[in-house]
């Protein structure tokens, strides 16, 4: 009996302390107006479980705030209601407001800390997403065509040969033309090494969770950065590098200083570029298939209308994207 009068003065305790702790914090600190929650709890069972959006609407306007605060079960919530409010916190005081969580498993075990997309905000952050948008924003994309096309051609040739391994050859055609493009390296017709070794580090993302795998996947992950990278230095050291990205970063380096710091930013640019690239780029092209095959008048209207503006003599290329509208629309739909 006394036992269990001692169990219950200690949870009432407990209960009382935390009550007493949630309204400190309340007090503590200046927090957006919200729903009231429960000790504890907080507002687990304030949270809509459909058309969430009707609900943070409502209690914007009821408590005629752009920012509503809720409490999770001790984890604190902000639901930001208007761009306008989005813009101020997280563009223009992102240096506060905007970080992502440290990734011990994904960044520190498996070695994905060399990609600007799992990095957390900082400097080496800022550095290698300023070298890669200096190489991949809207108004250079069109000095990468040619190689791009050369990719294309290559594919419709496999495609050709051999189409049962369609996604095996979609997934090879986006590794050449970033390899190409990113680090002057052309690939092997099969069983690239570089590409091998890529589509390994890229599925250590699907099995991020397994710890006692960390250590098997760290190893492509790693030699996904640092094996071309290595061999791009190593060709502009003999003057053998074909131009690329990443040889065009290295070639501003000054080669009597120390530039520890800037190799490592510049090899998160390349390697980002192969990880955004490749897997995007292979997903579309199976979207579209796909939609080829299940809304079979589309495909017809879109032959006809290539039979028509470029003939059988020739392939499409870019400077044919405005005489070809449909086939336009066709395209940006699958990649939406």
């Amino acid at each position: 009996m006394e036992q269990h009068v001692a169990s219950t003065g200690l949870a009432l305790a407990l209960l009382v302390a935390a009550m007493g702790l949630y309204l400190m914090t309340r007090r503590k600190y200046m927090l957006p107006p919200g729903p009231k929650g429960l000790p504890i709890i907080g507002n687990t069972f304030n949270m809509p479980t459909n058309f969430e959006w009707l609900a943070y609407q409502k209690w914007s306007r009821d408590f005629n705030s752009d920012l509503i605060y809720l409490n999770l079960l001790g984890t604190p919530v902000v639901v930001l209601h208007s761009a306008k409010a989005a813009y101020e916190l997280f563009e223009k005081r992102s240096a506060i407001y905007s970080d992502r969580v440290r990734g011990v498993m994904m960044n520190e075990l498996i070695g994905w800390d060399h990609n600007i997309a799992f990095m957390q905000y900082g400097e080496r952050w800022r550095e290698s997403r300023r070298a890669f948008h200096q190489h991949f924003h809207p108004g250079v994309i069109p000095k990468y065509y040619p190689r791009t096309v050369k990719g294309v051609r290559e594919l419709l040739l496999r495609l050709l040969e051999t189409p049962d391994d369609f996604m095996g050859h979609m997934r090879h055609m986006a590794g050449s033309i970033i390899m190409r493009i990113t680090y002057g390296i052309e690939v092997l017709p099969t069983e690239d090494p570089y590409i091998t070794t890529a589509e390994a580090a890229l599925q250590s993302l699907a099995a991020a969770g397994f710890k006692k795998e960390a250590a098997a996947w760290r190893k492509p992950t790693r030699a996904m950065a640092n094996v071309p990278f290595s061999k791009v230095q190593e060709a502009l050291s003999n003057g053998t590098a074909v131009p690329s990205i990443l040889s065009a970063l290295l070639e501003k380096l000054d080669p009597n200083a120390d530039n520890q710091r800037m190799e490592d930013r510049y090899r998160a640019a390349a390697t980002t570029a192969y990880t955004g690239g490749s897997d995007t780029t292979v997903s579309s092209l199976g979207t579209f298939i796909l939609a080829m095959m299940l809304y079979p008048t589309v495909q017809k209207r879109a032959r006809e209308e290539l039979d028509r503006v470029i003939g059988s003599d020739r392939l499409p290329s870019f400077e044919d994207e405005l005489e070809l509208p449909y086939v336009s629309a066709v395209v940006k739909e699958a990649f939406r």
